[in-house]
């Protein structure tokens, strides 16, 4: 569950939020970035770095073709994680959704290795630039059907990866609580006992949820606004490196969490009526494409709480605290708040949507 909060780190990337680890960084060289172009026949010079939250990723051209490059470290993901997930996307694809497609390298590999001086790896891969352009808040608070698009391509995600089997003999994406982020204690040893306790509680809630084929299996994980285009009436999904399998509610909470937090850097005023409105024309998308299970509006509760919770183990994994800026300080001290409160990011009991 991802774990994407590059939404968060996108939105401060001015104050230098958000980059790789140091470790990471010190041994991705210029000969790591150039082999992996030349092996997917990517133009070097055509090559621009878009990110390195958790993954570097290039933007680039292969022959007159907008492409994106990704190099994963492997203290990130394994080679058969970003195998499965490659899997699913194709799947996906197949089935007719509006994904990105992969391109095999040189040697016919859909995920290429390449050795770092320290005998680590980054693996390589290759795929799509999609058509479209980001939203945000203000073009929800202009546009509610754009919620509703929102909603329905994630009906029909669940819809469609219900029928999903990875291949025999092959490794599977992780389960949702195999997340290394929720052990925040890999990140803050002397984390108080309060909030890990909490944390404890939640996820004994969230195993405690009916699990069927209805209401779980693998999905995005991470589908906020900065993980899909809009192009004309078409939505366009990318970045799965969080898929994982969980409980469809999930999904459906993130969206939510994320509109939520955009807003409120802005301005808190008219924030439940927003969210109200925001996730009426959500849910109505959802269920032009996918039934709405029993009990899946009551966890929602449940997973923006966790949300916070493996938020706050991202900002003890990613920030400096030596050197924190005020605008870093404010947001890491509003996430734990949250936490310590044992709240989520908004009241779900004052919503008012049909």
């Amino acid at each position: 569950m991802k774990r994407d909060y590059k939404i968060v780190f996108v939105m401060f990337s001015w104050g230098g939020i958000g980059t790789m680890e140091k470790t990471v960084d010190l041994v991705f060289s210029s000969e790591i970035l150039n082999e992996g172009a030349d092996l997917f026949e990517v133009d070097r010079n055509s090559l621009t770095k878009l990110g390195d939250f958790e993954n570097y990723i290039y933007r680039g051209k292969r022959d007159s073709l907008d492409v994106i490059v990704r190099y994963t470290h492997s203290s990130h993901r394994t080679y058969d994680l970003l195998a499965a997930e490659i899997d699913w996307v194709s799947f996906l694809k197949n089935k007719g959704f509006n994904v990105y497609g992969h391109f095999t390298s040189k040697n016919g590999q859909l995920v290429e290795t390449r050795k770092a001086r320290d005998e680590t790896e980054f693996y390589i891969s290759c795929f799509e630039m999609l058509p479209g352009r980001q939203i945000g808040w203000r073009n929800i608070e202009e546009n509610g059907g754009l919620a509703r698009i929102w909603g329905a391509a994630i009906g029909k995600l669940h819809r469609i990866t219900k029928s999903y089997q990875p291949p025999t003999g092959k490794a599977a994406r992780l389960q949702w609580d195999d997340d290394e982020l929720i052990q925040i204690e890999m990140f803050k040893p002397d984390i108080e006992s309060e909030i890990a306790a909490y944390r404890d509680r939640i996820i004994a809630q969230i195993n405690s949820l009916e699990k069927t084929e209805d209401n779980y299996g693998l999905i995005h994980s991470d589908l906020h606004s900065g993980n899909f285009h809009i192009h004309g009436e078409d939505i366009f999904l990318f970045d799965f490196d969080d898929c994982s399998y969980h409980w469809f509610g999930s999904d459906i909470a993130i969206p939510l969490y994320y509109i939520v937090f955009q807003r409120d850097l802005h301005s808190k005023d008219g924030r439940d009526e927003f969210a109200s409105r925001f996730f009426t024309k959500f849910i109505e998308g959802y269920k032009m494409e996918y039934i709405l299970g029993p009990g899946t509006l009551e966890s929602i509760p449940l997973f923006l709480k966790l949300r916070d919770i493996v938020l706050l183990s991202v900002l003890y994994k990613k920030f400096d605290f030596s050197r924190l800026s005020a605008n870093e300080r404010r947001f890491f001290e509003e996430v734990k708040v949250r936490v310590q409160q044992e709240e989520a990011i908004i009241d779900f009991r004052d919503l008012h949507f049909q």
